[in-house]
């Protein structure tokens, strides 16, 4: 059976300050919206956090690939095996001087150990179930629109609604469009998917 791939672990957040020009454009969105636009600082904050997550999912995604995965657990085994292998090459002096310094090494070379060679092991098994070759898929888009969505509601005090043109909507597309670098024609599908996602948080 397959494995989906999916991300995972600890992403180091880019740096990103929105510039004059989109804060600007937002503030000119916000108040055709019949909004008012007294301090947004918070607001902006919240976006470019939004567009540095999206930034470093994205890079995580285009990076880390099945196969690194399975090759990364492999070089850990055969380091692991050797360890092991050469515990057992030393000669008495060597391992007496280990145990003086490190306790009972012998111990935890036949007790932890194989432990974390069995650990390995399994988590190869659980890699090769992945997929032969690509990478991960894209799911900052829907991430971007639920932590837009958020800011919407904290911020602006106003529901986000997945309404074309909607002030939800023309945020999230300057959002997208800052965080991805190229022209966005319409944001109304993820736009739906972030106010899922937020929906689900809620009801979490």
């Amino acid at each position: 059976m397959t494995r989906s791939w999916g991300a995972s672990g600890v992403i180091q957040l880019p740096m990103y300050v929105l510039p004059e020009a989109t804060k600007k454009h937002i503030a000119r969105q916000i108040r055709s919206k019949h909004q008012e636009t007294h301090d947004l600082t918070p607001f902006f904050e919240a976006i470019e956090t939004s567009v540095q997550i999206y930034r470093a999912h994205k890079t995580f995604a285009e990076n880390s690939r099945p196969g690194a995965v399975r090759s990364n657990l492999n070089r850990a085994m055969s380091a692991a095996l050797a360890l092991n292998q050469a515990l057992d090459d030393l000669d008495a002096n060597s391992a007496l001087i280990l145990q003086e310094v490190g306790g009972d090494t012998r111990q935890i070379q036949n007790n932890d150990l194989p432990k974390l060679i069995t650990a390995v092991t399994a988590a190869l098994d659980s890699a090769n179930q992945y997929p032969a070759a690509g990478r991960l898929p894209a799911h900052q888009d829907a991430e971007l629109a639920l932590n837009v969505a958020k800011a919407v509601a904290q911020h602006l005090s106003k529901t986000p609604t997945a309404t074309e043109d909607g002030l939800y909507e023309s945020v999230l597309a300057i959002a997208l469009k800052a965080a991805s670098g190229k022209e966005v024609s319409s944001v109304h599908r993820i736009a739906q998917k972030g106010l899922e996602a937020m929906r689900l948080e809620d009801e979490s």
